[in-house]
């Protein structure tokens, strides 16, 4: 069901030796710090694809982010129709997502409190493939 969430935090610096330390005792170590951001995880899915844990949003993020799984880009588009149809707002369309990695394909909403929600499907077929 779940996929990755992301952590608002003030301050990314503030934490880091927190969820080093703690997410490091369930054998997740941090990926990658970029910007004001921190990725732990693994790579699970078999291809290379990186399969996150938990993001760390620094000051960038005045809130969290959900990525629920789904089995298809049909479910994506589902998802979708579903949330905007029942008072969400379209905050990314479905389709591909390239930039993340060739078979990522994900739809993000904000529910009516504002919270965001993502469905991705890792398995998507990319755009001109047979």
């Amino acid at each position: 069901m779940l996929d990755h969430a992301s952590i608002a935090v003030p301050e990314l610096a503030a934490v880091l030796e927190f969820y080093d330390a703690t997410l490091g005792a369930l054998g997740y170590e941090r990926q990658w710090i970029r910007d004001d951001r921190a990725r732990y995880g693994d790579r699970t899915l078999g291809d290379g694809t990186f399969l996150s844990v938990v993001e760390l949003a620094g000051a960038v993020a005045a809130r969290g982010h959900l990525a629920l799984r789904a089995i298809d880009a049909a479910a994506v588009d589902a998802f979708f129709a579903a949330a905007i149809q029942n008072g969400g707002s379209d905050d990314g369309t479905p389709g591909p997502r390239p930039a993340y990695h060739a078979r990522y394909y994900g739809a993000f909403v904000c529910d009516p409190a504002g919270n965001r929600l993502e469905a991705v499907c890792h398995t998507a077929t990319p755009a001109g493939a047979a």
